[in-house]
């Protein structure tokens, strides 16, 4: 039987935030890339002589493969979530589904002690969770539905867990009784789906 040897938290925290700058610099340097061709394009179609046909077909195919790389990031973020999901579906998802519900729970108990305000409030200022109008009253009912492990959906949307804890850590500015233990929970959901994407 195999033994898997877990890497130390603080290890893969590491890694995750070098790996969220270097792809923040590559988005840059793509963006940057692809305003300086065009720029350069435009500059370039009004010329007739070859050496210009010449520069905008390089340019073309630089565009075809900066579009390739898109392309390629796109589907390695797609796998990442099959492959969370299909974790959402085995045994070992309950320990990801309640760490989820604890994120969640947490980040609304804060959000309630530092602002004084309610969960309709951390909806409609964060922009992650849609507010409804039902019957004269406001309602986050998929917001709800996180609070417990037992209306958890199948699939749920972990980044905007991810998101929402991220959002009043950083949104409310005082101190309250659950912050350590939430800071706690975030990273151990960071963990899980840092592992999840490692396998």
């Amino acid at each position: 039987m195999e033994t898997v040897v877990s890497r130390p938290q603080n290890v893969i925290l590491k890694e995750l935030e070098l790996s969220r700058k270097k792809t923040q610099i590559l988005e840059n340097a793509v963006h940057d890339l692809m305003e300086e061709m065009q720029f350069m394009r435009r500059q370039y179609q009004a010329g007739t002589d070859l050496q210009s046909q010449i520069f905008l077909g390089v340019l073309d195919d630089l565009a075809d493969e900066l579009r390739f790389t898109q392309k390629q990031a796109q589907s390695l973020d797609k796998n990442l979530s099959r492959a969370i999901d299909s974790v959402f579906d085995g045994e070992s998802g309950n320990t990801l589904r309640e760490t989820i519900v604890e994120v969640i729970t947490l980040s609304l108990a804060h959000w309630e002690h530092t602002t004084g305000t309610t969960k309709i409030e951390l909806a409609e200022q964060s922009r992650i969770w849609k507010v409804h109008l039902d019957k004269g009253c406001f309602r986050v009912r998929t917001f709800d539905r996180y609070l417990s492990s037992q209306t958890l959906p199948k699939k749920p949307r972990w980044r905007d867990v991810l998101r929402t804890a991220r959002f009043v850590l950083t949104y409310s500015d005082a101190e309250s009784p659950v912050v350590d233990q939430l800071q706690d929970r975030l990273q151990t959901l960071q963990t899980l789906i840092r592992d999840i994407r490692a396998d």
